[in-house]
């Protein structure tokens, strides 16, 4: 294991000097036996391997980074020994459920301890806190159901339902479901722009396998990149909304296997890793080293959530930066950049107010 490799890394990452030159990409990719975890700049070029996953968890098919305390997550979807683990800054590999029938995905809430997850075969979608206690199925209607995804500003969790061939939403407790989008395949890997109130997703599916969106409300649907049919590779999708870019993976067919990238409209589609003859995409997620996303505008307190709590630690970090720092070790104050300028400062104080009625960080 390269331990001390992969705390140097994280350790940058989450550095309170942000300049953007260690944003980075993550993809897990597997073979047989032999999983590979790849670290590439936002352009696709390799920066160098992890390699604190055992050979036994070689089926990745989720991975996520908790910025908050340090570590990764990751999924082995093995039949009926599917496993979640996690890595420490510190190298110490925790297993954190195992016995899961076929596990797929892997979406973290950091701020209450929750993961989330689906399985394709006893049609759920699971959460469980982030030690393994607590595990139960949210969403069990009987039909298969896509890679989970979260919007913590609204509290709410979306995910694909193949056999509906729809996308929906509740509560994070999976209480009050409703319909999001119709009309869709197997929609396996969501993306949310909420600043822009649109929904972007990967319809994997045989007769369609294309990057769409659509606006929040299930207006505007409109297919963006379009892949040959008969293959139905996507796996995972992550935005870039200041940039304007998307990524996604693919882990089937010869000359689209790896990880894309193109404008938000679907422009400028291109390839821009290829993944070696052997291996597949199974999961790719993004780390931001900047004013971006993992940070939630606002969130001054670091907790996770923008709520109330961050009232008292927004004005502190105005005006005393060095008690704040002092009591939120490992915050950043791009969290306060609410109006996306660059700076924190006195200007976005209108911003982080209008947060409070749905809307905190780019317009």
């Amino acid at each position: 294991m390269r331990l001390s490799f992969f705390t140097t890394m994280s350790l940058a990452i989450l550095a309170s000097a942000t300049t953007g030159d260690d944003s980075r990409m993550y993809l897990a990719e597997y073979r047989f036996n032999d999983p590979k975890v790849r670290e590439l700049d936002l352009s696709g070029t390799v920066l160098g391997e992890l390699g604190f996953v055992p050979p036994e968890d070689w089926l990745l098919v989720g991975f996520q980074f908790d910025w908050l305390n340090r570590a990764f997550y990751w999924v082995h979807g093995g039949f009926n020994e599917g496993r979640i683990r996690r890595v420490d800054a510190n190298g110490k590999v925790r297993t954190i459920l195992s016995g899961l029938t076929n596990p797929r995905g892997l979406a973290l809430d950091v701020g209450r301890g929750k993961l989330y997850w689906s399985d394709t075969q006893d049609r759920a979608i699971y959460r469980a806190n982030t030690d393994g206690s607590g595990m139960e199925a949210i969403v069990a209607t009987g039909s298969q159901y896509g890679r989970p995804t979260l919007d913590l500003l609204s509290d709410q969790v979306y995910y694909g339902d193949f056999d509906r061939g729809e996308i929906r939403r509740s509560n994070l407790d999976g209480s009050n479901s409703a319909l999001v989008i119709s009309g869709v395949g197997h929609a396996i890997g969501i993306a949310l722009h909420r600043q822009d109130f649109r929904i972007y997703w990967l319809d994997s599916h045989t007769t369609r396998n294309h990057v769409a969106r659509a606006r929040l409300n299930g207006a505007e649907f409109e297919v963006l990149v379009q892949f040959p049919l008969g293959s139905s590779g996507l796996v995972n999708i992550e935005l870039d909304p200041p940039m304007g870019t998307m990524y996604w993976a693919d882990e089937i067919g010869e000359l689209e296997r790896g990880v894309w990238a193109a404008r938000f409209d679907g422009s400028d589609a291109t390839r821009i890793y290829a993944s070696p003859t052997g291996w597949n995409a199974g999961a790719l997620t993004l780390v931001f080293d900047d004013c971006r996303e993992p940070f939630i505008y606002c969130d001054m307190n670091c907790d996770g959530l923008f709520n109330g709590g961050d009232i008292d630690a927004f004005f502190q970090a105005l005006g005393e930066p060095a008690a704040w720092r002092a009591q939120h070790p490992g915050c950043s104050l791009c969290a306060g950049d609410a109006n996306c300028d660059g700076r924190f400062d006195g200007a976005d104080i209108d911003v982080f107010f209008l947060g409070f009625g749905g809307r905190c960080g780019c317009p």
